[in-house]
Parts: C-alpha cells; structure tokens; sequence
C-alpha cells in the first residue's frame, strides 16, 4: 500500500465502524426543553488503541410525536469544534442532534476528539499548512481520519433506538468530510454540503484562467482518493447544495462541475447566494429547513425539478432561456439571471442582472444583457423563488465572447445606481453559526442631507467594479466621494488586490469625516493607499475591488475616479 494511488472504491472498501461504542457522558445540562449531553465513544481501532470521539448530543425532551424520527450529524470546518448555537437551529425544530469535534486536541479546549500516537496528524494543529498533503498514501492522511470519525458518528446516532433517517451538515471543509462521508456510506438519508464541495487540490488554479494543474505523485494521490469531488459521483442520498458566489475559500465554478457529476438519478439541487463572500442569506436556511423536513421527517415540501439555463451571445448581446418546472404548487415569486464578465477568479467577480423580456409560457423565460465590453466570457446563473419558500438556483452557464473595446468608467457608484454596484463585506462574525445571515438592513438606500440618498450598510461594502478591464488606475489616480455623517467618524477606503497569489493584500488609507448634516466631498490619491508595511500599490491591474468601512452610519454617493 505504500505509495499507492488509492481510487475512493479501494480507500474505503474494507472500512468497519462496526467497533463498540463504548459511550461514556461527561456532562449534562438542560436549558429549556432541550438536554445537552457532552459524550465520548469509541472510533476506529488502531495499532495505538482507539479514537476517542467527543461531540455534543442535544434532544428535546416535548418534541411533538411524528411518523417518523430524524437525526441530523452536523461536520464543523477544519478550525472549529462544536457550536450550540448551529445545533440550536436544528433542535429546536425536534431533531435529534449530534455534533462532533474532528480537529483534535486544541489550544485552550478542554473537550475534543483524542486521536492515539500513532495517528497524530489527525490533529489539525499538528498539519495545518500540510492539511492536503499524502506522504505515503490516502489512508495514512487527516482527511482519513476525519471520514472515520463522521463514520462512527453515523453509528452512534444509528445506535439510538428512535432514529429512523440520519441527514448530513457539512459547515465548509466539514462539507468535503460529508462528501466522502455520503459517497461511501448508505445509512445516510439526505446530505447538505454548505461551501464545500471538493477541488481543493485545484486551490487557485481557476477553471477559466490560461493553463491547468500539472499534479505531481502526491498531488494525484490526494486528487484520487481524498478530494471530496471525486465522491460525488457515488452519493446516492438526495442532495442540497449552497454556497455564495463570491467566496475567497471555496471556488464557485468548481463547485457546479461537482454538481454536473452527481448522477442523473440522485436528487441534486443547489442553491446560490449572489455577491456574498462567506455567508449565506435567510433563503438558504429555510430551504435546509424544508429539505430535512421532506427527507427526515416525510413533510409534504415540494422542490421543483432544477431550473435549467441556457444562452447563446452574439454582437455583444446575451440572450439567455430558463426553463421551469411550472404548476399551481410549484408557482415562481422572483426569477433572477445573474451574469459576470469574465472573473477568471469567481471570488472577484462584478455580478449584475439581466433584463427578463414578455412572454407568454409560465415554464419558459427569456432574458437579454449587453456586455459592456473588454470581456473574453461570461458566467450566468438564474435563481427561482418559489411561492412554497424553496429557492433554488440553475446551474452556472459559462460562454466566450468577443473581445470589444470599451470606454473605460470614471463614475462607479451614483443615486441612480441605488442598492446595486456595492455589497456587503462584512458579516460572519454577525451571522447565525457564522453561516447564515439574517438580518434585513444589510444594504440600504437612505437619505442624507439636502434631499440626497445614498448607499449605507452597518457591515461594510465592497465593490467589484474597480477592476483592470473596466477601470484605469494608475498611480496619478484620484478618488471622489461624497459622504453624509452626522458625527465624527474615521473612513477607512481599502483597495484589495491579488495577482498570481491565492491571498489578497489590502492597501488602506484613512480620512478623518467631520460631523455635521451635510454632505462632504473627500478626495484621495491612488499613491496615498498603502500595505501593513506602508508600501504602496506597484501592480495597478491587480486591484480587484475596493471596501468601505466605517465606525459609525455613513451614506456614500458619487464615487468618481479621474
């Protein structure tokens, strides 16, 4: 086995999590209805002894009795542990949840996973920058041992003798632990993979940039058997994916060609958040709600058959078809074609709407764009709001363009643009679990002085427009902004920029705002933003966006760049 490339079927082929259990409950606590039991039990055995799995088990003990009993396994990401407040969501609505720790021992954690000697590694803080590396060979790596713990963690819940389905959350990397976890294990009933959904072996290698990966014998050893897109073909249990557009951590176009590999006869739908970085919208969490509900607990929700797009562009000009799955049950509220010119990065892309056009057949829409110019692709995606509460987003279509000169754009953001051109930045430390965000004054158009609106959100804006193809900056570039605060505030205008790194550097610079109710016109020169190191900006075309920050309520318009 020494070096060998081990394909997910022969990594996972003799794997047992049939070893007993051995529960043991450390602590018990009661907060309303609901106990909280902090559990140990035994994983897999090794040549060292067993894995000591620890998680917290939360019930409620005034569910209401239905027909059928779900448990749902929640899988944080590689640097958490368990989270009450995730598992508050789902047992407040009478699931039986457990929630496991697979990084290990932790700095300042007094309850966690404890992996034998002789499979240290398992420990995230033992291999943090070598999370994805395979010295011998794929069962001899964290990743390994992490599916092994989700794996006994699916026996423990089995092992509860009023559980009748199990679903699967997966938090980010914990969504790559699910995936191999739900390709390879038939206990699970349905599976919902937030963020995560394999290619990390292709880390900022983008699917439409120039060039490919050209894997050595370690990479190919974690591609084969590890990375958790190669699982997706043998998922069988129904499937709700989301993610955000825009998040710097988990590649948004990878992320549909998982999905293209699923087979055609598992039930696959997919939900995406536009703009967004690393979190998702109130939508994706009443869609989870209604997924688990139909697949654990045999509720009624209906989900639609997936929207599919598909377009064609000629002089200039998109023309995009979506077809519905259309019934009286199944009625639309909002239909959206979101499309980005190119963004070889998705984490980095502008995206803007198309124009929905008349028609006369329920089940068929038609859109129109026109490219603005300098744009060698497009990327377009449509997202359905049902009438039932189920939103669900259309694959991502990509098509090449014709390159065409483009005058380039001086003024970036005016009333007229309203809440469109910014999003917000800022959200997961105020996000429900870090994950979903919920609050309604996200973006905000308000009015200032003298009768003026302008855009304001309490959690930062980013704007995506300030890039190399429609945007000349240079070092003799200034920046004009009009800014309405009724008291004193420091802004902080921050230039991100990343080229050929999968890390973004941030150059800031600071204006001191006045207070007073009028609107105030500030001016800041491209050579005065600068780094940590107070180094200046020395590649102009790799700037990609620019954020907004503030310490108190701020309202922006007329930003302008000569």
């Amino acid at each position: 086995m020494e070096n060998t490339i081990l394909s997910p079927v022969m990594l996972w082929q003799d794997f047992d999590a049939n070893e007993p259990l051995r529960e043991s409950k450390t602590g018990e606590e009661v907060y309303g209805d609901v106990v909280y039991s902090d559990i140990y039990f035994s994983g897999r055995r090794t040549s060292s002894g067993n894995v000591r799995v620890y998680g917290v088990l939360a019930r409620s003990k005034t569910a209401a009795k239905k027909s059928q009993k779900g448990a749902i396994l929640i899988l944080p990401d590689l640097c958490d542990t368990v989270n009450l407040e995730v598992i508050n969501v789902y047992v407040n609505q009478g699931y039986t949840v457990l929630m496991v720790d697979y990084r290990g021992e932790w700095p300042g954690c007094e309850n966690y996973t404890k992996y034998p000697d002789c499979i240290s590694y398992a420990n995230y803080k033992n291999v943090l920058d070598r999370v994805d590396s395979v010295p011998t060979n794929a069962k001899q790596t964290c990743w390994y041992e992490w599916v092994a713990v989700a794996k006994y963690a699916v026996s423990f819940l089995s092992s509860q003798l009023d559980i009748d389905a199990i679903g699967v959350l997966g938090l980010r990397n914990g969504a790559n632990v699910g995936w191999i976890l739900c390709g390879t294990d038939a206990r699970v009933s349905c599976f919902v993979p937030l963020f995560g959904a394999g290619w990390r072996g292709y880390k900022g290698v983008y699917k439409n940039a120039e060039g490919d990966l050209i894997p050595d014998d370690e990479k190919l050893k974690f591609l084969a058997g590890i990375d958790a897109h190669a699982y997706a073909q043998y998922v069988k249990c129904p499937v709700l994916y989301m993610t955000a557009t825009n998040s710097p951590d988990f590649d948004f176009d990878r992320a549909t060609d998982t999905l293209y590999r699923i087979s055609p006869e598992t039930k696959c739908y997919a939900n995406f958040t536009p703009t967004l970085r690393d979190v998702l919208n109130r939508e994706s969490r009443r869609n989870i709600d209604l997924f688990f509900a139909k697949n654990l607990l045999n509720f009624k929700a209906v989900f639609p058959e997936e929207p599919v797009l598909s377009a064609m562009v000629e002089d200039g000009v998109v023309s995009c078809e979506l077809e519905l799955d259309y019934s009286d049950i199944k009625r639309p509220k909002n239909i959206t074609v979101y499309i980005a010119e190119d963004g070889e990065d998705p984490s980095t892309r502008e995206w803007k709407t198309a124009t929905m056009l008349k028609g006369v057949r329920e089940d068929k829409k038609s859109f129109t764009y026109t490219i603005s110019g300098n744009c060698s692709f497009i990327t377009m995606f449509a997202v359905v709001e049902y009438r039932s509460g189920v939103t669900l987003s259309s694959k991502v279509v990509s098509k090449k363009t014709v390159n065409q000169a483009a005058r380039p754009q001086k003024l970036l953001y005016s009333t007229k643009d309203k809440l469109g051109t910014f999003t917000l930045y800022n959200m997961r430390d105020r996000a429900l679990g870090g994950i979903f965000f919920e609050k309604t004054d996200g973006l905000n158009y308000v009015e200032g002085g003298n009768n003026i609106s302008g855009i304001y959100s309490p959690y930062g804006l980013i704007s995506y427009k300030l890039n190399n193809r429609t945007v000349s900056l240079n070092d003799g570039s200034i920046l004009f902004l009009d800014v309405y605060c009724e008291e004193f505030t420091r802004l902080k205008l921050i230039l991100m920029s990343k080229k050929g790194s999968e890390e973004s550097e941030d150059y800031v610079a600071t204006v001191d705002i006045k207070g007073g109710s009028i609107w105030q016109k500030i001016s800041v020169k491209a050579n005065d933003f600068k780094s940590d190191l107070r180094v200046s900006i020395k590649d102009y075309s790799a700037v990609y966006a620019l954020r907004l920050e503030t310490e108190t309520t701020c309202v922006f318009n007329n930003l302008l760049i000569v």
